[in-house]
């Protein structure tokens, strides 16, 4: 996943969904807007936390074409 997300920077925050497989772990798709809830429910934490606003402040925006 870090390493597809190095050939993707502008999408900023994105989900990665992956499965095992017998050859090793493999992408399935790459979400530019993942839902941010489960990962929230799964560490009885917030998005909004002191360790992740460097994180938040570095991303570039993220401009979506208007189709």
């Amino acid at each position: 996943a870090c390493a597809a997300h190095a050939l993707t920077p502008d999408l900023g925050v994105c989900g990665f969904d992956m499965a095992l497989t017998e050859q090793g772990p493999v992408i399935v798709e790459c979400n530019d807007q993942p839902n941010h809830m489960l990962w929230q429910f799964a560490t009885r934490t917030g998005a909004q936390t002191p360790e992740l606003s460097a994180i938040w402040q570095s991303l570039k925006p993220h401009a979506r074409k208007q189709q």
